[in-house]
């Protein structure tokens, strides 16, 4: 009998071949998640594009890692720096990479969290991804056992899946470290695994070019989806995908296209340079206000101007339906910002977001600093008595959202995220209670409909459970309106109801407020019910930032001419004037500007892409123009970038921040 043959070992898989399947996966589930979107109107061919750009991006993303482990391999790293040193360097490199990435997600969180040491909070979250890393290295080496591969890979293949739906809404940091933690969780699974046997396998005697020459076509193919820019609607459709993680770090290095000066219209001159030292804008006297008026301006969170306007809903909002046919009601209202805090502070400084001074030394970032006067103020001085009744800690004086009132009064939930409607409406009705003779201004904004108010609201989806939310503020709003008839201020009182901004309920698949400029965010009802004044409906595009100048207007003061916006005084006497400001609103690095009544340009200076829609044509601002030789879109990019320049506050030392 021979020799017995000694079994061959069986070879491994390793953390190349790993790393390459976890890519794979992340091709995969991407390629899922873009399919099972609703497709773009452009067609099936964008999508297609769509579809090999991001698995483009994403295997080039997996070569790189790739390729730094089989060169560290090459170099034999492991073996001279010892066991423990790849799970070290592994947690120094991507701590190192996560607190540069990580910025500006964290830094908000940060700011609220611990405002005299943001950075630690930074430093912290930086150093927590790094061990994380280091962990999976470690994991990756030393898995033996089926159960605990399993659990490895299950772990890795939902952060992938699970990324699509984590922190929506520009978080792009977060989701490039998600899917990297996706791919090696899954590379840590096989690391140590047995090959098939029929694994195929190029020949050790080929040749080195030869045996690199499958990886060498590969990176051929993708790489130009890193180096060709493939213009903004296919940007853009990558973007609306959080699972795309490649394409927002490409973007931030693109340097947007032609700065053109396009020539300014002759009758918006004035509204295309700063306004700084411009002169008071007198009182139109437009409309004649009642003796000793009672201006009353009610905001309500989240309410978007169709849950109103197409009246499919006015049997959960009664009073809001009966007010919308009896008022002045402006059905092309816009808010300046997608963000209560944005809204709000445009609101009483009339200045657009970029024009504000924001500071941290409140914790996050407010215009607490910013010196220049609220309307309020202007009317506390003109002996007007001012009140707030604020819902949220950040809407008193201190934080410069809502500055300016005589009398403010912030009452602590009990169990809620925000005070209630009804705890906010007994506290206004007490104050009306109070006003007597006095000529009067105040103010509430109704939390209720917010995100945060609606988990135990009823109904299956999220326009249902704000619907809900909205029947128990249109409860309070009558309450308020019949305690104006009790204590005889009815036919003294002038009352403005809006909202901070609208809410996204599935359109281009987004839910919630704040993440993008689209007019299911921005336009809201604005509606003006004073005493002798018709009710009608205007269709002139208007802006909440106007309801500065307006309420000046209503008392017969002037407004400062650094305004932004203009008085709608006139609309409620009957006139229909021309307005010359042009609307605008800001918010996360995106800029957004109406011209004309109809053309709405959109620049996103943080992904650097520019969007042009014809509103006349395109009211659901699907069909981007910028590329379209039809229309000279970059003329209208340019009258865009031309007003935020001139309206952008400088500073020395002062960059206009980036706010969540």
């Amino acid at each position: 009998m021979g020799p017995v043959a000694e079994p061959q070992e069986r070879r491994r898989f390793g953390p190349v071949r790993g790393l390459l399947v976890g890519t794979l996966a992340l091709c995969l589930i991407n390629a899922v998640a873009i399919a099972v979107q609703r497709l773009p109107r452009t067609g099936v061919k964008l999508r297609v594009l769509r579809h090999l750009l991001d698995a483009g991006q994403h295997l080039a993303l997996g070569l790189a890692l790739i390729a730094v482990v089989a060169l560290a391999h090459r170099l034999r790293v492991t073996a001279r720096v010892g066991p423990r040193g790849a799970p070290l360097a592994t947690a120094a490199i991507t701590g190192l990479g996560a607190f540069g990435l990580l910025e500006d997600d964290v830094s908000n969180f940060a700011w609220r969290v611990a405002p005299t040491f943001p950075r630690a909070i930074e430093v912290a979250v930086a150093v927590a991804v790094g061990i994380g890393f280091g962990l999976i290295v470690i994991a990756g080496r030393g898995v033996r056992r089926h159960p605990t591969r399993i659990a490895l890979g299950v772990a890795g293949t939902l952060a992938l899946a699970s990324n699509h739906h984590l922190l929506p809404g520009g978080y792009s940091g977060v989701h490039l470290f998600a899917a990297l933690a996706g791919v090696a969780l899954i590379a840590a699974a096989l690391c140590t695994a047995e090959l098939p046997r029929r694994w195929p396998s190029l020949p050790a005697r080929w040749p080195l070019p030869l045996r690199l020459a499958p990886w060498a076509a590969t990176v051929a193919l993708v790489a130009p989806t890193l180096l060709i820019w493939p213009g903004t609607p296919l940007v853009l459709e990558l973007l609306r995908s959080e699972g795309s993680v490649v394409m927002p770090q490409l973007a931030r290095l693109h340097q947007a296209r032609s700065r053109d000066v396009a020539p300014i219209p002759i009758e918006s001159r004035a509204w295309f340079q700063s306004r700084s030292r411009a002169p008071d804008a007198p009182a139109t006297g437009a409309f004649t206000a009642p003796d000793r008026p009672v201006v009353l301006l009610l905001s309500i969170d989240g309410l978007r101007a169709d849950v109103l306007l197409s009246k499919q809903h006015d049997a959960r909002a009664p009073f809001l339906a009966k007010l919308r046919d009896s008022a002045v009601s402006f059905d092309n209202a816009r808010t300046p910002g997608a963000q209560t805090a944005y809204t709000l502070s445009s609101l009483f400084s009339c200045l657009h977001f970029s024009q504000i001074f924001w500071s941290n030394a409140s914790g996050g970032i407010w215009p607490d600093a910013e010196d220049r006067d609220r309307f309020p103020t202007l009317l506390s001085r003109a002996g007007v008595y001012t009140f707030n009744v604020a819902p949220a800690p950040w809407m008193v004086n201190a934080f410069g959202v809502a500055r300016g009132f005589t009398d403010e009064l912030h009452i602590p939930p009990q169990g809620t995220k925000y005070t209630p409607a009804p705890v906010v409406a007994d506290a206004i009705i007490a104050r009306l209670a109070e006003v007597g003779d006095r000529p009067a201004f105040g103010f509430t904004h109704f939390l209720d409909t917010h995100a945060g108010m609606r988990g135990r609201a009823a109904g299956a989806t999220p326009l249902e459970k704000h619907l809900t939310q909205l029947a128990l503020v249109d409860g309070q709003l009558a309450r308020i309106d019949a305690a104006l008839e009790q204590h005889g201020l009815a036919r003294r009182t002038i009352l403005i109801v809006t909202s901070d901004h609208g809410e996204a309920f599935g359109e281009r698949g987004h839910f919630g407020h704040s993440t993008s400029l689209y007019d299911e965010l921005l336009r809201v009802p604005l509606m003006i019910r004073a005493p002798g004044a018709r009710p009608r409906r205007v269709e002139t595009p208007v802006s909440v930032i106007d309801l500065g100048p307006t309420v000046l207007d209503l008392f017969g003061r002037p407004a400062p001419g650094r305004c932004m916006g203009e008085s709608l005084a006139p609309f409620v006497a009957g006139a229909s004037p021309k307005l010359a400001r042009p609307i605008a609103a800001e918010g996360r690095m995106k800029k957004m500007l109406l011209l004309h009544r109809r053309y709405k340009i959109i620049l996103d200076d943080q992904v650097n892409t520019e969007e042009v829609y014809d509103l006349q044509t395109d009211p659901s601002e699907e069909r981007n123009l910028i590329a379209r030789s039809e229309v000279d879109a970059a003329s209208w990019v340019s009258l865009a970038r031309q007003f935020f320049d001139a309206h952008t506050l400088r500073r020395p030392g002062y960059t206009v921040p980036y706010r969540r």
